[in-house]
């Protein structure tokens, strides 16, 4: 069973933890896991898929292995041929392969049942947002990215003005939205989780990606639903966004989705729609 903690441990140490917590210490315990477990421990779908696949790939012994426990030391030994042509592939190079965006929206309610709809708050909330700031980013067209420019702009973290000059401050969601040309590859080698987007932050936008460490997912060509999957995803891949857009995204943990505590800054800037 070791074993399995150690595989399970690269992947998400969230499992092993909870597993523990559970008391699954033991093979055979671990290989009848089901469906009505996963939703009894509450896992997310990513946990749930990298489950499986390590549950296919000890039950896959050859016929020769006698004892479960003897194939999986052959497989952790590479010393059994046969054990690892029936192993499944991991695929290690993309661990968000896979998984779909309404996978992604269903593990973030799992995950916080308590938030709140994200489009019922923010229909009326940007609406707010450009009245209450009309003469803020006007050579911008699109109103949901001017709204989140304001947004940026009114809760400041430490050092994010620092760091838009060193970026030469031409994208005002820079660091959080990526905007790029029609024409442009998209990057694959970003260290920090953006939501990268074909087109211009001052006209209209479109073919929208999803970058997390490395690896990316399209989210569509609707702007603003593929924010939402970018805001959600964070949480359910446990993912700390920059330190410097610290009050930007947890603005939207608190004033929109409503389940976390708005700092001064978030609580200033919306006493300042209310007038």
């Amino acid at each position: 069973m070791e074993d399995v903690f150690q595989q399970l441990q690269q992947k998400d140490d969230r499992i092993v933890q909870i597993f523990r917590n559970e008391e699954i210490e033991d093979l055979e315990t671990f290989l009848e896991l089901n469906e009505r477990d996963y939703s009894r421990l509450q896992l997310t779908t990513k946990m749930i898929k990298t489950i499986e696949k390590l549950q296919a790939q000890f039950r896959e012994k050859p016929e020769d292995c006698k004892e479960h426990e003897e194939w999986v030391e052959e497989v952790s030994n590479n010393d059994s041929e046969n054990c690892q042509e029936n192993a499944v592939s991991w695929d290690a190079d993309n661990p968000y392969h896979g998984i779909s965006l309404e996978e992604i929206s269903y593990d973030f309610k799992m995950m916080k049942p308590a938030a709140g709809e994200f489009f019922e708050k923010w229909i009326t909330l940007e609406q707010k947002i450009l009245t209450t700031y009309k003469e803020m980013f006007k050579e911008i067209k699109h109103d949901f990215i001017r709204a989140l420019a304001i947004i940026k702009e009114k809760n400041p973290s430490r050092g994010s003005k620092r760091r838009q000059a060193d970026n030469g401050g031409n994208n005002p969601l820079n660091g959080i939205v990526h905007f790029i040309r029609a024409d442009d590859e998209i990057p694959t080698d970003e260290n920090i989780p953006l939501l990268i987007v074909r087109g211009s932050f001052s006209a209209d936008s479109n073919e929208c990606t999803l970058h997390l460490l490395g690896h990316n997912i399209p989210v569509g060509n609707d702007l603003r639903s593929a924010f939402k999957i970018y805001l959600e995803s964070l949480t359910v891949f446990n993912i700390t966004p920059a330190a410097f857009d610290k009050q930007f995204f947890l603005f939207f943990n608190g004033a929109v989705f409503g389940f976390e505590t708005l700092s001064t800054t978030g609580m200033t800037f919306m006493h300042s729609l209310q007038q």
